[in-house]
Order: structure tokens, then sequence, then C-alpha cells
């Protein structure tokens, strides 16, 4: 089975976590298409750069190349399934869908819904656009969304929910907790949605009046990306408010902050040297770091005040705390996890979370039944 993986900006090693699985146990073959502006795609194997689409007279051009690339790929590769993420440019995922449904319609179409609701009210049209190319799709793998797709009525064929999931972990011993540095980690992107200046007022109310000897990493910046795209210039804007806040801050020597990276040592390093993770966002399931910091026995601290669905990943006082969207109530879940007596009890708590409701295998099995299910029918 030969499967093309279609319409992200970049492919993300994380993305390729299901299919290596799938890979090694079925046999399937993966290849990933995208023109990698940022330059995340360097590992990922069989990955075949697309032209980089600009708003020129040129890039008319490049986007008829595009399409017509990854219909050569189809071709070549003798692709059965095409799975689609939604990136930034919708319209070419809309004209490459009815291309399929025209000329190819015995190759079943797979969409992976993530966090849409952040696309959908974005300009004039776009929710449109987003609506065709779900109603499209064969196959809906949902991540998250669901109360988009009910709000705007798209009419879905086939779904299939699906959390995100990782690894599990080798039983990674956290005996040594007592020993650990008094670190908080927030690992992921600097997105105005996340909050992150609520994490870095709690850290500099936790460094005042608790916990003198603790510091805060923050692990994410794209600032390197932004010329770009327009995408990245808005995260840039938000990254400078964030760095403008700690170089205010009279605790800037006890906050650290670093470049997004993709590097599986790095990363684990991250989570290894972390005593609470901590992640003040509106949006929460399926936060992929989120999940992995479980996965490496972190005690996590989220918010739940827009993301109601937060709590079935994070069990209040069992594998991490839910605190209020304010700096007082996350400075106060903060040391609660470090100074507790049962911290050890909450890291194992929280890779069991993992063993039990998020593991990739599993859910990597599932996946493969359904492109078994899909393909009969074509």
């Amino acid at each position: 089975m030969n499967i093309l993986v279609f319409g992200e900006e970049h492919i993300r090693n994380k993305i390729t976590y299901y299919h290596d699985i799938i890979k090694r146990k079925h046999g399937c073959n993966y290849y990933y298409y995208a023109d990698d502006r940022t330059g995340l795609s360097v590992k990922v194997e069989n990955f075949i750069k697309a032209p980089a689409i600009k708003r020129t007279i040129t890039g008319y051009i490049m986007f008829l190349i595009y399409i017509y690339r990854a219909i050569e790929i189809i071709r070549e590769k003798q692709i059965d399934i095409v799975e689609i993420y939604v990136g930034i440019n919708n319209k070419i995922i809309y004209i490459f869908e009815c291309i399929l449904k025209i000329f190819y319609k015995k190759i079943p179409i797979i969409h992976y819904a993530r966090g849409e609701q952040y696309y959908y009210d974005k300009g004039k049209g776009k929710d449109e656009t987003l609506r065709k190319i779900f109603e499209l799709a064969d196959l809906v793998f949902i991540k998250e969304g669901e109360e988009i797709f009910e709000k705007y009525g798209v009419r879905l064929k086939k779904t299939l929910p699906l959390c995100n999931s990782v690894p599990i972990k080798e039983d990674i011993a956290r005996e040594n907790a007592e020993s650990k540095d008094n670190v908080v980690l927030y690992l992921n992107s600097f997105k105005e949605f996340r909050r992150i200046e609520l994490l870095v007022e709690a850290f500099g109310l936790v460094k005042s009046n608790s916990i003198r000897d603790c510091k805060l990493v923050l692990v994410g910046l794209l600032d390197r990306f932004s010329e770009e795209s327009q995408f990245y210039q808005n995260i840039s804007q938000y990254e400078r408010k964030i760095l403008k806040m700690i170089d205010l801050s009279q605790h800037k020597d006890s906050i650290s902050c670093l470049p997004f990276t993709t590097d599986p040592e790095r990363i684990k390093q991250f989570f290894l040297n972390a005593k609470v993770f901590c992640l003040p966002s509106e949006l929460v399931y399926c936060n992929y770091s989120l999940l992995e910091a479980l996965s490496y026995g972190v005690p996590c601290i989220v918010t739940n005040d827009v993301d109601r669905r937060a709590e079935e990943i994070v069990s209040h006082a069992v594998n991490g705390l839910l605190a209020k969207p304010n700096p007082g109530s996350i400075a106060d879940s903060i040391v609660k996890l470090i100074d507790s007596d049962k911290y050890y009890e909450i890291c194992r708590a929280a890779q069991k979370t993992i063993y039990e409701k998020y593991n990739i295998e599993r859910n990597a099995e599932i996946i493969y039944s359904m492109y078994k299910e899909i393909t009969k029918i074509y």
C-alpha cells in the first residue's frame, strides 16, 4: 500500500510516527510532499520538496507546478491513498482534491482535522474553502475541531475520533525527582492563544514568594522563519512581546528562552530536566508536547477555562493540576507540585495516562484498519 502525504508547509517528525509503525508492521510506503519553507523536513524519509508559492505573477505558475508535481507522484509511485493535512494554502488543497475526484476516483482521500477552529474564522471565505475540502474527504480523522464542524454544518462522509498519541517510553525512573532542579518547562511554539505571558508572570510570583531557586525554560521561538511567511510574521510579533516582558522582569536571569527544535535528543533532555510542565493555553486537548511531557513522567499544569477537554488528559491532583487562567492560580499550582510529598506518585500517574489512553502503537493499528476498510470500498 502506497500513501501520499500532501498539504503541509512542512513535514515534522511527529507526523511520521504513526506511519513509521505502520510501515514497520504492515509494509506500507509513505511519500511526503510539501514546500518545506521552514527547513523542518530535512530528516523525513521519502520527502519530496514542492516549489514554494509566493504571491506574485510567477506564483500562479508555481501553483500549477505544485499540483502537477503531486499528480506525477501519484502516477510514479502508484499511490493508493492520499492523506491531507490542512496547512496555510487551502486553495491548493481544494483544487488538488477536485482533480483527484474527477480523474482518480479510486484513490480515497483522508483528512486530518487538527485545530481548524483557528483557520475557519480568519479571513473572508476561508471557512467556506475548509468546508469544501473536508466534505470532499472520504474519511476524516478528527483530532480537534468537532465543535467547528457542528457550528458550520459541515457534512462529513466518514469520521474517526483520533487524539494525538506518543511512543511509550521505557520506564524512565524518576526516583531522583527530589534532587532535580526546580525547572518549569514550556515547550511549544509561541502563539498568542497559548498565553505564555501568564506563565512568565506566574513564575515571577513563584520566584519572589516561594521557591527562590526555581528556573523557567521556554522552548519554541520561531522568529527565524518570519521572513518566509506572514503566518510566522504574526507569531514573531507575539514572540517579541514575550521577550520584552522577560527583559523587563527582575528574574530574567532565571528565564531561558530557546529556539524551536525537532531534535529528539534535545527534546528528551528538556523533559528529563523538567520538574513541572506548564501549558496555560486556550487549546489544550491533543497538544503533542503535553502528551510527551506525561510520557516522560513530568507532572503537568494546564488551564481549562476555554478547552474543557483538557480534563480528559490532565486529571486534577492525579497526574497534574488544573489552574485558572491567571498568574496567581498558575503560581500556586507550580508550588504545590514542586513541594508535593506525593510528587513521585504523580510522575508515575503521568506515565500511566499515556500507556492507557494515548498509546501510539494502539492508534497506529486503528489507522491501518481504516486504511484497509476504505481501500476495500474503492
